[in-house]
């Protein structure tokens, strides 16, 4: 039986360069969620980006344009990324869990903007869960892992040095509505502290959930988009 194929181990960087016109678009989107990218995160940004690009032609990771790359995909976790430094400002060396992360857009774009969040990706498909691998491999970010999502089997970090069994749990998980919505929350709880955990649901149009707490909506909208998103903040009713 045929091994299956790994992405190119070529190491040289990718093609992705952002024009200084986009970075300041960005820049002066991003001033309200009080989120700063420098340089480095720039050019983590662009490697990022080209390696999915790359890698695109062989996998058919996503099928967005290069400009909506950014200005969808990383803006949305940009904006989640200001959501989590507020809402998990106390909680020392906080985690999350980017559950169906895909090609790893957002959880990298987290992990690239807020570098003292542990971000783990948990995705089912393999071709993503390789590729996910590689270009963690290669972006060399402390606190960045990858996951597969073996059914029925609940990864969950180590407890934190002196927590108790809660700590063994993820302070927030993030889940898209890919689903039905409870499903996807119904995958998420397990993986979410018991005593604080929050799910993190990116919508459209935001609605309660039964069985869980609404702590916050968080409306925003994208980059030369005109219509509202919603970051909808849950926690286990108590």
């Amino acid at each position: 039986m045929r091994a299956p194929r790994r992405p190119s181990a070529d190491p040289s960087p990718g093609a992705f360069l952002l024009t200084d016109a986009l970075r300041e678009e960005m820049s002066r989107w991003l001033a309200p969620f009080d989120i700063t990218i420098g340089s480095t995160q720039w050019r983590r940004v662009e490697s990022y980006l080209g390696d999915v690009e790359r890698e695109n032609l062989k996998m058919n990771l996503t099928s967005d344009s290069k400009e909506a790359l950014l200005l969808r995909h990383i803006a949305d976790g940009w904006v989640a990324s200001a959501a989590l430094r507020r809402l998990l400002k106390a909680v020392l060396e906080p985690r999350i869990l980017d559950l169906g992360a895909g090609a790893g857009f957002v959880g990298v774009a987290i992990k690239i903007a807020c570098p003292e969040i542990s971000v783990s990706l948990m995705e089912s498909s393999e071709k993503k869960f390789r590729f996910l691998n590689w270009a963690a491999a290669r972006a060399g970010l402390p606190g960045l892992r990858v996951l597969p999502a073996a059914p029925g089997a609940i990864t969950r970090p180590a407890p934190r040095a002196g927590g108790n069994s809660s700590s063994a749990a993820y302070d927030a998980v993030l889940v898209r509505a890919v689903a039905p919505l409870e499903k996807e929350i119904s995958l998420a709880l397990p993986f979410a502290r018991e005593d604080a955990g929050l799910v993190i649901a990116f919508q459209t149009k935001p609605r309660t959930i039964v069985g869980m707490e609404l702590l916050e909506i968080f409306p925003y909208r994208l980059p030369r988009e005109s219509s509202e998103r919603h970051l909808v903040i849950l926690r286990r009713s108590s």
